[in-house]
């Protein structure tokens, strides 16, 4: 993911998130949401954040991640902290817009 927020960034698609976590970035299933910042509340009901969505499902995968549940794609790091060996609760609490484009 961490690819994916340079590539973003140097295209100017998103803002530098510097209160960010070096590089990280989550993908969420909404595009409209690429560029906003996210907390997200895991399995261990500790809150993380701000994360930059950074990418999103493609849109013939969309219908069958949420038949599944699914919210969000994290990045190695938090899924090592979560202890994660698959999906797990996570919960996205706020989204922000820095500024439109």
């Amino acid at each position: 993911m961490a690819r994916v927020v340079k590539y973003r960034i140097a295209m100017d698609e998103i803002d530098p998130c510097p209160e960010c976590a070096k590089g990280v970035g989550v993908a969420v299933l909404d595009c409209s949401w690429i560029g906003r910042r996210i907390w997200l509340r895991g399995p261990d009901r500790r809150i993380v954040g701000p994360l930059v969505v950074a990418d999103c499902a493609q849109r013939e995968h969309r219908q069958v991640l949420e038949r599944r549940g699914w919210v969000v794609d994290v990045p190695y790091a938090l899924a090592m902290t979560w202890s994660m060996k698959g999906p797990v609760r996570a919960d996205i609490l706020r989204r922000v817009h820095i500024h439109e484009r």
